[in-house]
Formats: structure tokens, C-alpha cells, sequence
């Protein structure tokens, strides 16, 4: 903390300090519109995030991850419990047997969004994730409304995943699924899900490490049982039920892969963990692109065996594995399924929970949140204060909302910001003040954009032909070429890169965007509700505290300047 803050500094206490600041920034709402102004696009440099902004923690957290550690983080946050309903799903009524093909695709827009990610986390190996990304490229607000839609994503998927713990908890037990719930006239009150994330949360205080090791032991049960259920599946299946393969032709396909694709957000929660990997250019590549493809081929071998369990229309889309074990008299792995649901659900909980700490943490670093939470304990290395207030909102959110609710409001969130982190890249790559303009690589991107909705909208219209589908993508074939053709390359990243730019950025631009166009209505409002709250907190606190941040720094800049200066002098001068 600056000195200045101290106790007993100028003469005052405490308490007195916080008030003069509060008064402050009182009287500093006059000059919104001026600091608006002046912050509202800053960019962050990579050299400033790494020592001004890290600084501002007090400590620096402790280097102890290595690339199997980032894999099994990475697959513990995208393997959870819903591939064990969300296959019955999309086989049953999307694609049948074709889901195989469903996740592969899934799995390729992933992999791209997981490419993207790896090439920022390379160079700017610090714990914010896509915040740190888009205040590198587009700036301070388009950063800060990414960073909440980061948190709402985070703090609401780890609420509706503890829920679903109590859930399978009940089904491990033999018990109606609500049977642990405290039924009242208003809510369902879920003890259960607040007692798992409050354990959580105090094993990630305790230390980083120690949560890998824990995280590494429960996801080797979870996907020993996965491999089983694979074996049984490969064993016992008949390869006649995988016949009519695509029941549902190519549209079944990508109706699946719409559905299917959501069990693989979670990967870009390792790159949060960046300030902790012990060599980043090498740990972070390999975990981040490792987990998505180890993930992929464990959800075409789950999907595979379901289908040869049971014929596509047989399956229960509620219980499809167990339904399936029972169809071949095996009733008793109706719990080793529940079983691995639930280890499932603390891997993904675990990493949700790190994941959203860190990314707070990196906001409150830059001063557009309070900075308190931007501390790092020095005795644990981790951050305590961010860790625990996410966890008791996560606890409370979690105690009384069901878990459909939280469900359907974390889709839009994770989407728009993969999105966002694809077009940041291209922006990286073709621009650079001094150098060009920005705004042909914007003009461009906005375009991709706009063909991706077009694209996703005619998909949802027009159900009988492709006409507009093939015309929608070769618009943006050529709206990408002309983006190779008239914005060069201006920056490469030296240690890892992305390959085949722009064109891997523009396709995970083009899949995003789709996937967002098969959103319902709701979704967007609950968008536009969270964006607006996110805009007038960071009008009414945010902007101002950056500013004052700003000024802060360039006045420590100005004197160092300044001293430097008194000692050339004094230095030739023979003065002491």
C-alpha cells in the first residue's frame, strides 16, 4: 500500500484518510465526462501489468505449477457432470449416433478459442486471463465489461454446479433428488452446496499446490470411472445401434454441436493460473492446448459408448448412462455414474473457484474494483481476500437459486468472451500505434461479426436449405482475406504464436459469434441487465479510481525522472 495511506501519515489516522478520499472522489464525479475521456479506451502495456499492476499486490504468488499440473486443471474444469446428461441429450433428440461427430466439432471451435487464449497467456503470463488480454489490446472498458462477464460467469457456474452436487449426492444415495433440500414456500435452501464451496474455498487459500495435488488425486477417480464406463461401453455395446448414423442429417450435427460445445467451457480457466506456472512459454501451451484435445477424446469415447449401449432413440436424455447400464443389467453402475458426477463436480468447482479469485484479483490491481481484494497473503502466497468474498457470494447465491436459473445465465457471458478474446488477437497482430491505423482491422472484425449473426440467424430461420448458409461463409472467407491481405502483421509474438492468422482468430470469431446467435432472447436481456450494472459501477467508482491511479504513477514517473537527473549532476560535478 503507498505510504501515504498509512497509519498516522500527514498527521491523520486512518479512518480520517478514508474519509478525505471518499470526499474526494465525491467531488470527482464533476469530471466525469473528462476522465471518461481520457480512460475509457487506455491500454494497458504488457511492461505495466507485469511490475506496476503486480506491485500492487504486495507479493508475488509462488511459481510451483508445471504442465501436467495445467492439464489437469484444465480437464478437472471442463470435465464435470454434464456429459453425463448432456449426451443423452443431444443423441436422443439432435444427432443420434452422429453426436461423435458433434463433439469433434465442439471440440475444434474449443481448440480454436484455446489457441487464442495461449498466445496471450505467452506473453502475458499474469492471472486475469482475458481482462489482462483486452486491456492489452482494445483498452480499459472493453476490459472491464469482459472482466464481468468473466465473473458473472464464474461466480453463477460455480453456484449451479454446487447445486448439482447435492443433487447427485441424493441420486448416490438412492434418494429423490431433492431429498437434502430445505423446502420452504419461497426457496429450496441447498446446506449442502454452501458447505462445499466454503470447503473449497479454504483449501485454495491454504495453497495453490496443495489444491493441484488434491485436484489431481480427484480427477484421477473421476476419469478412472470415465474409462470404465468407456470400456463397459466399447464391451458390451452392439455396433448395430449405431445405425442410421446421422438420423438427423448435418443440421443434426450442428444442432448437437451447439449443445455439446458448453461442456468444454472451463479451459480458459488455466490461463488464470499464468502467475503460477513455472515456465509459462512452455507450461501454459502445452496445458491449455493438452487438456482441450485429452477432453476431446474423452467425450467422443463417452459419446461412442452410449451409443453402442443403446440405440439413439432408447436413451433417456435424464439418466442416459444409467438407463443405458440398466438396459444391459447392470443396475448397480447407476452409482459408479453418480460417483463420478460428483468427483466430477468438485474438479470443476475447484478450478471454477481459482479461477474467478485470480480474475479478480488482476481488476483490482488496476484500481476499477477496490484494491483490497488485489492482495496477496505472504505467509500462503495465494489471494486470500478475493478467494473468500467470491466464495461466500458463490455460497449465497447457491443456498437459495435453483440450478435451471443459474444454468441458462452463464452461456452468453462465456461466449461473448471468447469472442472477444479472438478479435483482440487479430487487433494484436495488425496494429500498432505509430505504425497504422486502427481502424481498418476494427472495420474488419466488425464485419466477420456481422456475417457470423447473419450466419447464425438464417441457420435458426431457414430450417430446408444451405444456400444462405454457403453464402454467409464465403462472405467471410473473403472478408477474412481481405483482412490478411490489407493489415499486415505488425506484431509477432517471439516465445509462442498462434499459426495460420488471422484466419484460426476469424474462424473462433465465426463459431462464437454462431453459437451466440443460438441463444434465447432472455439470455440477452439478463446480457444487458449485468452489462449496464457492470457500466454504472465502473462510471460511479471505476473510472475515477483508474484515473486517479494514472495520476498517481505518472507523478512517481516524473519524479524518478527528476532524481535521476540530481544525481547526473551531482555525479558530474563531483558532488557526493
Amino acid at each position: 500500500m503507498d505510504p501515504k495511506y498509512g497509519e498516522g501519515a500527514y498527521g491523520v489516522d486512518r479512518a480520517t484518510l478514508y474519509k478525505q478520499g471518499f470526499v474526494e472522489h465525491i467531488k470527482g464525479l464533476a469530471h466525469t465526462p473528462s476522465r471518461l475521456h481520457e480512460r475509457l479506451f487506455a491500454r494497458r502495456t504488457i511492461e505495466s501489468q507485469l511490475s506496476h499492476d503486480k506491485a500492487e499486490s504486495g507479493v508475488e504468488m509462488v511459481r510451483k505449477l508445471w504442465w501436467l499440473d495445467m492439464i489437469i486443471f484444465g480437464v478437472g474444469s471442463m470435465v464435470g457432470a454434464g456429459v453425463f446428461v448432456i449426451t443423452g441429450v443431444a443423441a436422443n433428440g439432435l444427432s443420434g449416433p452422429s453426436v461423435i461427430l458433434s463433439y469433434i466439432v465442439s471440440g475444434i471451435a474449443a481448440l480454436l478459442s484455446a489457441l487464442c487464449y495461449t498466445e496471450f497467456a505467452v506473453q502475458l503470463p499474469v492471472g486475469g486471463g482475458a481482462f489482462a488480454y483486452v486491456a492489452l489490446t482494445f483498452g480499459e472498458f472493453p476490459a472491464y465489461i469482459t472482466a464481468s462477464m468473466l465473473l458473472m460467469e464464474y461466480v453463477l457456474s460455480a453456484a449451479a454446479v454446487a447445486r448439482s452436487f447435492t443433487s447427485y449426492l441424493a441420486a448416490l444415495c438412492n434418494q429423490d433428488s431433492g431429498k437434502f433440500l430445505i423446502h420452504t414456500p419461497d426457496y429450496d435452501l441447498d446446506f449442502i452446496a454452501v458447505g462445499i464451496i466454503i470447503l473449497l474455498s479454504v483449501l485454495l487459500c491454504w495453497s495453490t499446490k496443495e489444491s493441484s495435488s488434491f485436484n489431481l488425486a480427484v480427477t484421477a477417480v473421476h476419469l478412472t470411472i470415465m474409462i470404465f464406463i468407456i470400456i463397459a461401453g466399447f464391451a458390451k455395446g452392439d455396433g448395430d445401434n449405431l445405425k442410421p448414423f446421422a438420423p438427423f442429417g448435418v443440421r443434426g450435427v450442428f444442432n448437437a454441436a451447439t449443445q455439446v460445445f458448453f461442456s468444454y467451457i472451463g479451459f480458459d480457466a488455466v490461463a488464470t493460473m499464468a502467475e503460477e506456472v513455472i515456465r509459462p512459454e512452455r507450461d501454459l501451451p502445452i496445458g491449455i492446448v493438452g487438456s482441450v484435445l485429452f477432453t476431446t477424446l474423452l467425450y467422443v469415447g463417452m459419446a461412442l459408448a452410449l451409443v453402442l449401449l443403446q440405440r439413439y432413440d432408447m436413451i433417456d436424455p435424464d439418466a442416459p448412462y444409467a438407463a443405458a447400464f440398466q438396459a444391459i443389467g447392470w443396475s448397480w453402475a447407476k452409482y459408479i455414474v453418480a460417483l463420478a458426477a460428483l468427483f466430477g463436480i468438485i474438479t470443476v468447482l475447484m478450478v471454477n473457484l481459482l479461477g474467478q479469485a485470480r480474475i479478480l484479483l488482476v481488476v483490482c490491481r488496476s484500481h476499477l474494483l477496490p484494491s483490497i481484494f488485489a492482495k496477496i497473503n505472504p505467509r500462503t502466497q495465494t489471494p486470500v481476500n478475493s478467494t473468500i468474498i467470491l466464495g461466500i457470494l458463490c455460497a449465497a447465491i447457491g443456498f437459495v437459486t435453483d440450478f435451471a436459473t443459474l444454468a441458462n445465465m452463464v452461456s452468453i457471458g462465456t461466449l461473448f468472451v471468447f469472442f472477444v478474446v479472438a478479435a483482440s488477437l487479430i487487433f494484436r497482430r495488425t496494429y500498432a500505434p505509430g505504425v497504422n491505423k486502427p481502424w481498418l482491422p476494427l472495420i474488419h472484425i466488425v464485419i466477420i461479426a456481422l456475417f457470423a449473426i447473419g450466419m447464425s440467424t438464417y441457420y435458426r430461420v431457414e430450417t430446408k436449405n444451405w444456400y444462405g448458409i454457403a453464402a454467409f461463409a464465403a462472405a467471410w472467407a473473403v472478408t477474412t482475406l481481405s483482412l490478411h491481405i490489407t493489415c499486415p502483421t505488425v506484431y509477432r509474438a517471439e516465445r509462442w504464436s498462434a499459426p495460420l492468422m488471422p484466419w484460426l482468430a476469424s474462424a473462433s470469431m465465426l463459431l462464437n459469434a454462431f453459437l451466440l446467435g443460438t441463444l434465447d432472447y432472455k439470455s440477452y436481456i439478463r446480457f444487458g441487465v449485468w452489462a449496464g450494472i457492470a457500466t454504472f459501477i465502473y462510471i460511479v467508482y471505476g473510472v475515477h479510481a483508474s484515473w486517479r491511479h494514472a495520476q498517481h504513477l505518472k507523478t512517481v514517473e516524473t519524479q524518478g525522472r527528476h532524481d535521476q537527473e540530481l544525481k547526473y549532476i551531482a555525479e558530474h560535478r563531483g558532488e557526493t
